[in-house]
């Protein structure tokens, strides 16, 4: 049917942008706009992924605000507006995502991300970590607050914090397998946690300053089971933190390298494409001032 045919067809650009053929994927998404004419917001979204990923973030604004306004595009909006450097729209269009939500919790999750992973806000991510925690009714979710915000304080600089957090995260972890009635492989098998479990590990080595420790846990996060809900062709989180672990020893080429390979895998990742900016002008500022 003809929905079915949308989604092969859905599928097949998003194989093109994700593989970085660009050309090949805006031109199934112009394509689809005249044979889907009632799934437009699909194609303009995707093509404002297109525009983003080869940064050219004026014409991928202008694709989003096609699309009817819902949160993920409006959050998108914000994300292209702070690449141009309009700072004060990311706050507005953000703030505006807000009504979209029907869990509190989720918005705050989502906007820390957006600080943390996407545009390297490290520090003002806590707070809205901090915030979703307080809020969050699902007691499924507690564990990974408890993480997110460890890893936060790890990228700010604050060991204590980051240690108290992942201590948080252990005790509730096995305050709430107890309540579950079953071992924390069943529950990390089951839950496509695998991986995940792996790098709670890393980040409690971290946290206590040992970086090397850490990034031998986030190689092995690629030897296990994909997370269930995982897109990627591997584990990309294994590769994003050994770039976090380098960067914060000051190793600016092995984290360039590894920002690299997360790009490669998922297409396109804004924190990578933010750090690698990043990190290049640190390394030309370095060269100049020797």
């Amino acid at each position: 049917d003809s929905r079915g045919t949308l989604t092969v067809f859905t599928v097949v650009f998003m194989f093109f942008r994700r593989i970085r053929k660009y050309d090949v994927a805006m031109a199934l998404c112009k394509e689809g706009l005249e044979k889907y004419p009632d799934s437009v917001d699909t194609f303009y979204n995707e093509m404002g992924e297109i525009y983003e990923a080869q940064d050219k973030t004026k014409e991928a604004i202008a694709s989003y605000e096609k699309c009817t306004e819902n949160d993920e595009i409006l959050e998108n909006i914000a994300h292209a507006s702070l690449a141009n450097g309009y700072s004060r729209e990311l706050e507005e269009y953000y703030e505006r995502s807000k009504k979209y939500y029907d869990d509190e919790a989720a918005f705050y999750v989502s906007w820390a991300v957006w600080k943390l992973f996407r545009v390297r806000r490290y520090e003002e991510a806590i707070p809205l970590y901090t915030k979703a925690a307080e809020l969050e009714t699902d007691r499924d979710e507690m564990y990974e607050h408890y993480v997110d915000i460890a890893t936060a304080c790890i990228l700010s600089g604050k060991e204590k914090e980051a240690r108290e957090q992942v201590e948080k995260a252990i005790r509730f972890q096995e305050e709430y397998l107890e309540e579950k009635g079953c071992s924390e492989e069943e529950f990390l098998y089951n839950n496509g946690k695998v991986p995940y479990k792996l790098g709670l590990k890393g980040w409690e080595e971290a946290a206590s300053g040992n970086i090397e420790v850490a990034i031998s846990y986030f190689e092995q996060m690629l030897k296990t089971p994909k997370c269930f809900n995982c897109n990627a062709a591997c584990c990309f989180e294994s590769y994003l933190y050994r770039a976090r672990c380098y960067e914060i020893m000051g190793d600016y080429e092995k984290a360039l390298d590894f920002f690299q390979k997360v790009i490669e895998v998922l297409g396109n990742h804004w924190e990578s494409r933010f750090a690698i900016k990043d990190l290049q002008n640190r390394t030309e500022r370095n060269e100049e001032e020797k």
